[in-house]
């Protein structure tokens, strides 16, 4: 949630904005507004989303909270309502309202950055306990959604907040964001006209940092069920961030809860490390930026078996009959499409070229990505030790496992003796 705000001085407020914004809520919501005087966070979903699927999970999660005590790691949601604006009817979401996400800390020097220093740049990183502390709350809100049959779907830095403290005894003025010291961007449509439903400005957030829980009292819940299905009505794909997506994912298997422990051990790993696990390129097309990812799968943990590879319809353009790497890299094939039928068999891209143009050697297989354990080891925390370093590189590869049934569960993954410690 960010703080109240206050617009620029030129432009009006009415006491309903006042009161939306001092309260998270419209004033004709008299249910909440004239008899619960809080402060909450305010989902708007886009109009033409609706945000269904959303609510309907939230409510069946809300059914469930009393009886579980897990529930508390959750963002909880309070009530819905719909508002109806110019661009159709919008459903609202009245939230808990919580502090900044671990990727806002995380990447809290990145957010202005001298291009004449870069080197000089020093990223916060999570010490080895606040990782486990975190991890002991995200799993037990894992636990919650996947007992009650909630696949979250985008499970990511982003989507872990930190939780804060009672406000009902801080003052509206308190919390108001100071105009003085808020970045505000003025918004203009590209092709220069006016749009009189468009805001002529926007005032970036200030998210509740100075109301977060102090150590060792801190609270990670798990928020944004905008990507969240039944795991019983799966979708046919999911909004997981790239380099967080399981090998079901990609390559489009059936879906389960399982999809969520990948992306948590993906997370250990860039937590403990302050790297992504799999580095994956921008701007590529579908197809390159998957197959991209298929590789390292393939070189950072271990060979996609033949249940997966046979899913895989382009894996004949980099590795041979027995396994052996290619040439090829994915981007080579951006520049058009690829049937992966038998009519490419025995293609070469060099039949075109006159001889005289034929390069001189064919380049050989690029150089293999390093494997897990020289990934963690080179990058890890200097505070884990050689032993310490064995127990982690276990425990990630008993997540980062190709068969989802293979996979711990959240309830197995809390009685870890490394993450209970």
């Amino acid at each position: 949630m960010s703080a109240p705000s206050t617009p620029p001085p030129q432009d009006p407020v009415s006491e309903r904005d006042y009161r939306f914004r001092e309260t998270g809520i419209p004033s004709d919501s008299p249910s909440i507004v004239d008899s619960v005087h809080r402060y909450v966070a305010l989902k708007i979903e886009v109009a033409k989303l609706q945000g269904a699927e959303e609510l309907t999970i939230l409510q069946h999660l809300a059914s469930k909270a009393p009886q579980d005590a897990d529930s508390q790691f959750v963002v909880a949601l309070l009530e819905s309502f719909n508002h109806d604006g110019p661009n159709g009817r919008h459903l609202c979401l009245v939230l808990e309202p919580m502090g900044p996400s671990i990727s806002s800390v995380l990447n809290a020097s990145a957010e202005k950055i001298d291009l004449r220093n870069l080197q000089d740049i020093k990223y916060p990183r999570l010490s080895k306990q606040q990782t486990k502390a975190i991890l002991r709350n995200v799993l037990r809100g894992l636990r919650f959604l996947h007992s009650n049959g909630v696949v979250h779907g985008d499970l990511q830095s982003g989507n872990m907040l930190f939780a804060i403290r009672d406000l009902s005894s801080i003052g509206v003025e308190q919390l108001r964001q100071d105009q003085t010291r808020s970045e505000i961007d003025v918004l203009e449509r590209a092709d220069g006209k006016v749009d009189k439903w468009a805001p002529k400005y926007l005032v970036v957030e200030e998210p509740l940092k100075d109301y977060v829980l102090p150590e060792p009292n801190q609270i990670v819940k798990i928020a944004d069920m905008g990507g969240a299905f039944l795991e019983n009505d799966p979708p046919q794909s999911v909004v997981t961030p790239a380099a967080l997506r399981a090998p079901e994912s990609i390559l489009g298997c059936p879906l389960s809860c399982s999809i969520d422990i990948w992306s948590l051990g993906c997370l250990i790993f860039e937590f403990l490390t302050n790297l992504p696990l799999f580095q994956l390129p921008l701007g590529n097309r579908d197809e390159s930026l998957d197959d991209d990812h298929l590789i390292q799968l393939t070189d950072i943990i271990q060979p996609l078996p033949g249940s997966l590879l046979v899913k895989w319809p382009r894996a004949t353009r980099y590795y041979g009959p027995d396994g052996e790497r290619l040439s090829a890299q994915p981007w080579d094939f951006d520049g058009g499409e690829w049937s992966g039928g038998e009519d490419d068999e025995g293609y070469d891209e060099f039949d075109d070229l006159e001889e005289d143009e034929l390069p001189m050697e064919r380049p050989g297989p690029p150089k293999p990505y390093d494997p897990l354990e020289k990934l963690f080891r080179d990058n890890k925390d200097e505070d884990i030790d050689e032993e310490e370093e064995k127990v982690i590189v276990s425990l990630l590869r008993s997540i980062l496992q190709h068969d989802p049934l293979k996979r711990p569960s959240a309830a197995d993954l809390l009685e870890h003796p490394w993450i209970k410690d």
